[in-house]
């Protein structure tokens, strides 16, 4: 057998339906993702308003008194949570995309014809353009 083929093989073992299924969604959900990271760059704008315009007379009549700081800013932290979930969404749909090529080469060796990755892909992007924009045009 083509030593591909067995690589690739592996990479897809399981009930290959439903993980099928899991991983087309996915692929097929990044316009959705765009769509909560929009509203979370929103959300992060709002905090950094909040953060310089507010007084935070709280803080420095509580801790701030014995501690001699000024407040805590909310933002950065926000800001490095959705870093991090950026790089973990990277690397998810890095592994959705591969998982897909492989679904893909197995399929063709299997049944002898010809399944498309590149059409997969257009589909996909097609989808979650519309997907984003649909959603946009609601919030």
């Amino acid at each position: 057998m083509d030593s591909k083929y067995q690589k690739l093989q592996r990479v897809q073992q399981g009930s290959l339906s439903l993980r099928r299924l899991k991983k087309y969604l996915a692929l097929y959900g990044v316009g959705f993702f765009f769509w909560v990271a929009h509203l979370w760059q929103l959300l992060l704008v709002q905090l950094k308003y909040i953060d310089t315009t507010t007084n935070h007379w709280a803080w420095r009549w509580t801790v701030g008194l014995f501690q001699g700081e000024p407040p805590p800013k909310v933002y950065p932290i926000v800001y490095a949570i959705d870093t991090v979930g950026l790089v973990g969404f990277l690397i998810g749909l890095t592994y959705v995309i591969y998982w897909i090529y492989a679904d893909c080469y197995c399929e063709s060796v299997e049944t002898q014809r010809k399944v498309s990755f590149t059409k997969q892909l257009g589909i996909a992007v097609v989808i979650n353009v519309v997907t984003y924009g649909i959603l946009r045009l609601i919030i």
